[in-house]
């Protein structure tokens, strides 16, 4: 296992080790923190790198140097492949710290020589002169590459200036949009919520309350209608109940006259009887006398039953006028029943009849508020499509945002082939500019993301069907 050694310049040279079957993840690292280490450290690029090492903490950049912060965490790297640019720098800064180690070897060598030999001061004096050289060249390398860097910087912050600020003010649009129409959909279907509470109040309470009303009186006046038939049923069974007594009466008439048909004949054998007697008889008609004594009792128990009949009849007579009485009394109060009848079924049917006309009435309202329920519903429908237009916005931020790393890519390419270049952002903001379609994003890119009301304002002009 093979292992690099590379100082750190932080004020003080502390060396740090990393193992090259772990090599550390790749991370850019400040011109301010550069790390010389030997090639052979297992990089993965092949290349002498420049690193920021961190034992048990890693590193946080403020504005003008490297801190550190501290972290239990294992050893940390960060490191990048050197471009042909820092092998400038790094060849600077070491002129930078060799001049002066060359000027010090060089005092200490005329220090130790001058006190014998004028070989000694000779060999002080060049190396005097060559530390005063590569002073002055480190001088004015160090001066290119702060420019350079001034101009880099430059460049990145004009570019995060340029880019920043249209990304974000076509984000803030899509959520001040968002917002907006969240708010209108809010109230919309509060207004339908108050309008079916109110819609189904009416349909529910006055509805039910009518309906339970008419229901009361239309039992009410049934069962009176009822209570009609009832009585003339009774009626009707009283009449019956004479009728059926008539059926004595007619037995009774049947005995009276079998009574009187058996007379008859005996009456009838004695007469005959009678009457041959007296032929025989001749002067001898006392036997006649007895047989005329016969027929008196038949004839008069022959009037009796006679007038029993006729009595009998009488009471049949008067009964059967009394069922006819009966019959057409029950016969007027049965129309009277009917006529009743009739009217509390007509008052009945009228009173349903209202109610209906109530129930049809409350059906066009309910279809009035539907219909108008269904609009509401349809243009809430209509605002919900917004997030079209936030996805399209939103889509189009994100496709550019993915195309930032490969234009930092080809501007560091650019950079190590030819020497820092400043970044510009006219190319990645054409290309955001080529997606958009609606002219609330134009509007936007026009003003460079520094209008916040020109949304709203190219939001109303447009005019866009939604499907």
């Amino acid at each position: 296992m093979t292992h690099a050694r590379a100082y750190a310049r932080f004020g003080r040279a502390t060396p740090f080790f990393w193992s090259s079957g772990n090599p550390p993840p790749h991370r850019p690292a400040s011109p301010r923190a550069l790390i010389g280490h030997q090639t052979d450290h297992g990089c993965p690029f092949g290349t002498s790198c420049t690193a920021v090492i961190t034992p048990k903490h890693h590193w946080r950049q403020t504005r003008s140097r490297w801190r550190p912060a501290r972290s239990n965490g294992p050893l940390m790297t960060r490191h990048r492949p050197t471009s042909a640019p820092m092998k400038r720098i790094d060849r600077r800064i070491n002129r930078a710290i060799g001049a002066p180690a060359i000027a010090l070897l060089g005092g200490l060598s005329t220090l130790a020589l001058s006190q014998g030999r004028w070989m000694g001061l000779l060999i002080g004096s060049v190396l005097v002169g060559l530390a005063i050289r590569e002073g002055v060249v480190a001088v004015n390398s160090s001066r290119k590459d702060r420019q350079d860097i001034h101009d880099l910087l430059q460049g990145q912050q004009a570019f995060g200036a340029d880019v920043a600020p249209v990304w974000s003010a076509q984000i803030e649009a899509s959520r001040s949009q968002m917002e907006s129409a969240i708010a209108a959909l809010s109230e919309r279907f509060a207004g339908i919520v108050g309008k079916l509470s109110q819609t189904l109040h009416q349909s529910s309470g006055s509805g039910d309350a009518v309906a339970a009303a008419v229901y009361e009186e239309s039992q009410t006046q049934l069962q009176g209608v009822v209570g009609s038939l009832r009585d003339a049923m009774h009626g009707k069974a009283e009449m019956l109940a004479r009728i059926q007594s008539l059926q004595g009466f007619i037995g009774e008439l049947r005995e009276m006259a079998d009574g009187v048909s058996r007379i008859a004949q005996q009456t009838n054998l004695l007469a005959i009887n009678a009457t041959i007697e007296a032929a025989h008889a001749g002067d001898r008609g006392r036997g006649f006398a007895q047989v005329a004594q016969e027929v008196r009792s038949l004839s008069k128990l022959s009037g009796e039953t006679g007038r029993l009949i006729t009595g009998k009849i009488a009471e049949i007579s008067t009964t059967i006028e009394q069922t006819c009485l009966a019959a057409q009394a029950s016969a007027e109060q049965e129309k009277q029943v009917l006529s009743d009848a009739e009217g509390r079924i007509r008052g009945v049917l009228d009173q349903f009849q209202g109610l209906t006309a109530s129930l049809a009435d409350s059906a066009d309202y309910l279809r009035h508020e539907s219909r108008e329920i269904q609009g509401e519903v349809n243009e809430a429908l209509v605002q919900l499509q917004f997030q079209d237009r936030v996805s399209q916005i939103l889509g189009h931020v994100r496709d550019n945002i993915s195309k930032l790393p490969s234009v930092m890519d080809e501007h560091a390419s650019t950079c190590q082939a030819s020497g820092l270049r400043p970044l510009t952002s006219a190319v990645l903001l054409q290309e955001l500019e080529s997606t958009y379609a609606m002219a609330s994003e134009r509007l936007i890119h026009a003003s460079g993301g520094h209008k916040a009301a020109a949304p709203a304002a190219a939001q109303a002009q447009e005019e866009i069907t939604f499907f």
